[in-house]
């Protein structure tokens, strides 16, 4: 069983080395542990209830909430996690949110993720737009957001000033563009 919860401080570890592993452009511990004091800001876990004592973190969407925008900062898969239309059930789960409707625990989405602990920011019933940024070379993670209805608005060149999980090898490196992308809600 899928289970989509609020990150808590304690998962500060967990998610610092899941995005290290997983995110091509991680945030820092110092940002992310920022998460946890900010009134706009939230990072839902996606987890396997195993009958371990630890769950299996699969995923995260990691966002924010100001006026009538919502951007979504993060959003992450393991791999063996991926290609099985989990990312689309995150952003469905923000989709709902942002229109009001993970207000209550135990929510279910398509019977798949059951939702505890996701509280409602002050902003999230006046979301209007979901906006993000994608490498452009991302191809798999374009078009899973096509597919959840997000269009490309514009490119920014260079926006990206390292090579997805790996160091510059030299000073000449060019950057990569951003495809920014919104889905109007």
């Amino acid at each position: 069983m899928l289970i989509l919860r609020l990150a808590k401080v304690a998962d500060l570890a967990e998610i610092v080395a899941f995005e290290e592993a997983v995110l091509p452009d991680a945030w820092t511990k110092a940002s992310l542990q920022a998460t946890f004091t900010s009134e706009f800001q939230q990072i839902w876990l996606l987890e396997l209830k195993n009958e371990k004592p630890a769950n299996d973190l699969a995923g995260l969407i990691h966002f924010t909430c100001v006026g009538d925008s919502s951007d979504i900062l993060n959003l992450g898969l393991r791999e063996n996690y991926r290609s099985q239309g989990l990312a689309s059930l995150l952003l469905g789960a923000l989709t709902a949110y942002a229109h009001g409707e993970i207000v209550w625990q135990n929510w279910q989405l398509a019977n798949k993720i059951s939702v505890y602990d996701i509280k409602l920011l002050n902003e999230a019933k006046s979301i209007r737009a979901l906006n993000l940024e994608v490498r452009e070379k991302n191809e798999k993670a374009i078009n899973c957001y096509l597919k959840n209805d997000f269009q490309i608005k514009r490119k920014i060149k260079n926006f990206y000033t390292e090579p997805a999980f790996q160091k510059p090898k030299s000073w000449d490196y060019q950057g990569e563009a951003a495809l920014c992308m919104q889905k109007k809600l």
